[in-house]
């Protein structure tokens, strides 16, 4: 787990937002129930612009490191008018959302680096990846790891504006280490802690998620290890017995997911509506497990 300090934070004259990603959904809603349906409703927008706004920044940073500077720059400026909104919006007060974040992992110019990518719903929280997904087939950038993590983050308004206008800045000035620094601070400074799900039944249905939605972004590699994390927590279910009654579906479940990450090693762009409909098929029927 990534752990750093935590300082109070203060709101002065801007908007620092803090966000409680948990494992899903359902046990959350619950506890909801009693708010202002109306406050609700804005909180879950303004959660939903804020995890926005770190998605493009984080898609900007992974187009820098592939050296895509012209589509670093499109996350940039949509990611300025995301902050835009937030700010004229944002409340005054701390709150929680139940977005989660996959998590992909990669080697570039002999550094390993870290991806964020925020969900809602189990899908992306923004599209707009497949652009630069199709440059990971270079042989230099090598996927290395995806998987579902909840994150809790602080998000400083003033502070990530400061850092897109140096980014841009630095990007049209052909400077792609200055901005790629700039969009990192934002980043490492967002993300407070990180841990894996702990419900190993909600560990497989949200690596699942995360592998359609890669699918959806034509990202074949890293949806083959987000069904591998997937069948690592099948084999934590059947070590753990976690459920009941189960054992033949599981064990059938890690046959199918085998079959299909050999089917996603050919990365043929024909397969992916018929596989997006399985892993949606496996997603419910893991549900039913909780």
């Amino acid at each position: 787990m990534k752990t750093k300090d935590i300082i109070n934070p203060l709101i002065i004259g801007g908007f620092l937002l803090s966000l409680f990603l948990v494992p899903h959904v359902l046990a959350e809603d619950k506890k909801d129930g009693d708010k202002d349906p109306e406050l609700f409703h804005e909180e879950k927008i303004q959660h939903l612009q804020a995890n926005k706004l770190l998605a493009q920044i984080n898609l900007a940073a992974l187009a820098i490191d592939l050296d895509l500077a012209s589509e670093a720059l499109k996350n940039l400026e949509a990611a300025e008018k995301v902050a835009a909104e937030l700010e004229q919006n944002a409340p005054s007060f701390k709150s929680s959302t139940t977005l989660k974040y996959g998590k992909v992992s990669y080697d570039v110019k002999g550094e390993s680096k870290d991806y964020y990518i925020p969900l809602h719903e189990d899908s992306f929280v923004i599209r707009g990846y497949e652009p630069v997904f199709k440059y990971f087939s270079d042989p230099k950038i090598e996927e290395t790891a995806a998987g579902l993590v909840h994150v809790e983050v602080y998000l400083d308004l003033r502070k990530v504006k400061q850092a897109l206008t140096d980014a841009k800045k630095n990007l049209k000035n052909k400077k792609l280490g200055e901005a790629s620094l700039a969009l990192a601070k934002v980043s490492e400074g967002a993300i407070i802690s990180e841990q894996v799900i702990s419900s190993p039944v909600w560990a497989v249905h949200d690596n699942l998620a995360l592998a359609r939605s890669l699918l959806k972004e034509k990202n074949f590699t890293a949806a083959r290890l987000a069904l591998k994390s997937s069948k690592g927590e099948l084999s934590r279910l059947e070590k753990d017995k976690v459920v009941t009654d189960k054992d033949s579906a599981i064990a059938d479940l890690k046959k199918d997911i085998a079959s299909l990450e050999s089917d996603l090693s050919k990365q043929d762009p024909t397969l992916t509506e018929r596989i997006k409909h399985k892993l949606s098929t496996w997603m419910k029927t893991v549900k039913s497990w909780v």
